[in-house]
């Protein structure tokens, strides 16, 4: 992929055969035997009239050269003859309420006057808010469907063609309407953005029937808990593809490591210090940080006889998702930055982002303000303290509480931790061939990588729909390959076997 470049070991921009017109100097200087690039860029090279701008003379000869065609044809590059092209881009334009048809005209002024104003100020907004330049203008046209507006681009036919060998569709098997919502939409973005292979989503009614499906080749795809792979594997002989990893504060695995926080300041030296202590936790049951973890680490220190009795260990917590009326609510604050008592009331200890102390930077939150003596979450969350605008607090501000008793600093969290949570892993049938299973990952991971990069294209990570978790976890930052040299299945396993639920 990087043979022809100008300097292949580097293989980025700037270099002298990437780009639209380098791409063409590639090709007529560098060996290069077909070139992708665009019609005015052709044009432009070939010293050919662009629109009202005249020809100019170059030392290219178009006569040398022909427009490759998607049927195989080839024409002549030259002023006269139409080009062939693969693809068109439609025209960005402005949409408005399908209920304004009467309106149209009066907005189609006002969208001109403020391109004409923007133009003339050289305004931010110009260019951010309207997306135009010096060589886009806001111009009326009359109105048309977005459908229409599609169409009359040909862009389906761009996104729907198959120049290759026939695809299949990939199967992702989902357990409940949420995730089946989360699915459909992110199908629909994926194919429209030409990740293939397209997605295509069916609802089972809960995991083991996905994995049945996926074994029985019903469908090619279902995500687990990493906890769950190693039974899978032996059970429903699944091959995991592709993992969730979680950005600064996770293992190469995409590991999570839980800790339980205090203030730089606190008197507090150990885990028995904390019985009848006040708790600030990312979560309530089924939160391995915010709870999984901690209950087990207290077990096996006998401080705790069940799981169950964690949140009577404490005077008081705040456990987003816990019972209302529990102690496990006492110290949550609902939507804190409401005026309105009703609504915070509404909103106490929802386990979203409604909650002001809710997940991992809503447990240190906690803590900050004073609500409690400690808090349970994911190290990921520590690792966002540099942003002051969370409103945690800073790194110094705290450090890590140990199982084995003591203190350390966070960056010391692989000896003081309260366990690894293991990510979530998308898992297909190793009966598939080698191909095939790359194609799904290919898929996968080209969605990930589009969607991480532009949540407003598509919220692919975080809440979804005031959901907590659905498909992937909340705080998962984007999702990565998984080779033959991943070996932590049983440990996983062995760890999630070790803990109560």
């Amino acid at each position: 992929m990087c043979a022809l470049c100008e300097k292949p070991d580097v293989c980025d921009y700037p270099d002298k055969y990437s780009g639209y017109e380098g791409a063409l100097r590639c090709l007529a200087h560098n060996g290069g035997q077909v070139a992708w690039t665009k019609v005015i860029y052709v044009k432009r090279f070939f010293g050919l009239p662009v629109g009202v701008t005249p020809a100019v003379p170059t030392s290219e000869n178009p006569a040398d050269f022909r427009y490759f065609c998607s049927d195989g044809s080839k024409v002549p590059i030259d002023a006269d003859t139409k080009p062939c092209t693969w693809a068109a881009r439609p025209w960005q334009g402005y949409m408005t309420n399908g209920d304004d048809a009467n309106n149209v005209q009066a907005i189609q002024k006002e969208l001109t006057q403020l391109g004409q104003l923007g133009e003339n100020e050289k305004a931010d907004w110009w260019k951010d808010l309207m997306l135009l330049d010096e060589k886009t203008l806001a111009v009326a046209a009359p109105p048309v469907s977005p459908e229409e507006h599609l169409k009359s681009a040909k862009y389906m036919d761009v996104i729907e063609r198959n120049s290759g060998a026939p695809e299949r569709d990939a199967r992702w098997c989902v357990s409940d309407a949420n995730a089946l919502d989360k699915c459909r939409n992110l199908a629909r973005a994926a194919f429209s953005r030409d990740a293939r292979p397209r997605f295509d989503c069916i609802l089972e009614k809960d995991q083991a029937a996905c994995l049945k499906a996926v074994r029985d080749n019903g469908a090619d795809i279902t995500v687990i808990d990493g906890s769950s792979v190693k039974q899978a594997i032996s059970e429903y002989n699944v091959k995991p593809i592709v993992a969730e990893t979680y950005g600064a504060g996770s293992t190469k695995l995409g590991e999570r490591a839980a800790v339980a926080v205090v203030k730089s300041g606190s008197s507090i030296n150990g885990l028995g210090d904390l019985k009848d202590k006040k708790s600030c936790r990312s979560g309530y049951v089924g939160d391995f940080a915010g709870s999984t973890a901690p209950a087990r680490v207290l077990k096996q220190k006998s401080l705790i006889s069940e799981p169950n009795e964690l949140e009577s260990f404490f005077s008081a917590s705040c456990a987003p998702g816990a019972p209302a009326d529990s102690k496990s609510c006492e110290l949550c604050v609902g939507n804190a930055l409401s005026d309105d008592e009703k609504v915070r009331q509404a909103t106490k200890c929802r386990p979203t982002s409604a909650e002001y102390y809710n997940g991992g930077l809503g447990a240190l939150r906690c803590l900050k303000d004073g609500k409690g003596d400690v808090a349970f979450l994911p190290l990921t969350a520590l690792q966002q303290l540099d942003d002051e605008k969370h409103g945690a607090g800073k790194r110094e501000d705290y450090v890590l509480l140990c199982p084995e008793g003591g203190r350390m600093s966070i960056n010391e969290w692989e000896r003081c931790n309260l366990g690894l949570e293991a990510p979530r892993v998308i898992v297909s049938s190793a009966g598939k061939s080698p191909n095939a299973l790359e194609e799904l990952k290919h898929g996968i991971l080209a969605a990930s990588t589009l969607y991480s990069k532009h949540p407003d294209l598509l919220r692919l990570f975080g809440a979804w729909d005031d959901k907590r978790n659905v498909l992937f976890k909340d705080d998962v930052k984007e999702l990565m390959s998984i080779d033959n040299t991943w070996d932590k299945w049983d440990a996983w396993a062995a760890q999630d076997g070790s803990s109560d639920h």
